[in-house]
């Protein structure tokens, strides 16, 4: 099983490429609730098949990732459900909360009920449309 991103990229010096292959390696750990998963990156599948280190960089794909896992939520598929995961990172802006500062002061600013006011803002861009991130490759 593997993710097939399918957008127009720039890797490694300006080559251009149409399509990357992400292979995954996860393991559970002993509570059963968090999911670590390892990626490799190809420039495609016959680069991964070839057997030679072919793995490429890209930044906004994780070299490794934990995911918090949930039996009865989930499922039991951690294959799947590794690869749904990183999906939904890649395909998601990533949003937080962060209070906001009084400018002269370096202080929180709070409202008329004494509540701390946060803003949201986007710290991590997704990487590509959810239709272009396929799982490949089940068996």
């Amino acid at each position: 099983m593997a993710l097939l991103i399918s957008k127009e990229l720039s890797i490694i010096g300006g080559i251009k490429t149409n399509q990357i292959y992400i292979r995954l390696f996860l393991n559970l750990d002993y509570s059963g609730t968090n999911l670590y998963v390892n990626t490799e990156t190809y420039i495609s599948k016959e680069a991964y098949l070839d057997g030679k280190k072919n793995i490429i960089k890209i930044n906004e794909i994780p070299d490794s990732k934990i995911f918090k896992y949930d039996r009865k939520e989930d499922g039991v598929d951690l294959l799947l459900i590794a690869h749904n995961k990183l999906k939904n990172l890649l395909s998601t802006d990533e949003i937080t909360n962060v209070p906001e500062l009084d400018p002269s002061t370096g202080e929180f600013l709070v409202n008329q009920h004494k509540e701390v006011i946060m803003n949201k803002i986007i710290y991590n861009l997704k990487f590509a449309d959810k239709n272009q991130i396929k799982i490949i490759d089940i068996k």
